[in-house]
């Protein structure tokens, strides 16, 4: 007997070789634009505060986007998108994504070292605060030389 998440890839696996190329092109585009979000969300959450700079309004979504990305990394939440591209992945006949998810796929060893990824989560923090730290200076500053603003 076999087991069912077995027999599901196999499924899985038979209809992807059976599949043309046209019928895995919408995949192929899932997979595409579901790799871009997930780098455009990353860089977000990375430079974000310091887009707050520019534009002060748009803090409320960094500061999820920092929640989310933070509470995914330490308590192992699943990513919608990695599960949107593992989909997309399997309907246009690609090979897996790492079990890991998307930044062990695209970013670790590829982008840095995998032996500094703490290190690496470290500098993002410093970053993210650090930003965060420079708009609260921002925000005193030009309400100090501006009170009417």
């Amino acid at each position: 007997m076999t087991d069912c998440a077995d027999s599901g890839s196999e499924i899985v696996a038979t209809m992807t070789v059976r599949m043309n190329p046209v019928g895995a092109f919408p995949y192929t585009i899932v997979v595409v634009l579901t790799v871009a979000v997930h780098f455009v969300f990353i860089c977000y959450l990375v430079f974000g505060g310091f887009l707050a700079w520019w534009r002060p309004a748009s803090i409320g979504l960094h500061i999820a986007v920092v929640v989310w990305g933070a509470a995914s990394l330490s308590l192992g939440l699943p990513c919608p998108l990695t599960d949107l591209e593992r989909f997309g992945r399997a309907g246009a006949g690609m090979g897996e994504l790492a079990p890991e998810g998307f930044i062990e796929h695209y970013l670790t060893g590829v982008w840095y070292p995998a032996d500094s990824a703490t290190a690496l989560q470290a500098l993002i923090f410093v970053a993210v605060l650090g930003s965060w730290v420079g708009l609260s200076i921002r925000r005193r500053t030009r309400w100090f030389v501006s009170p009417l603003r």
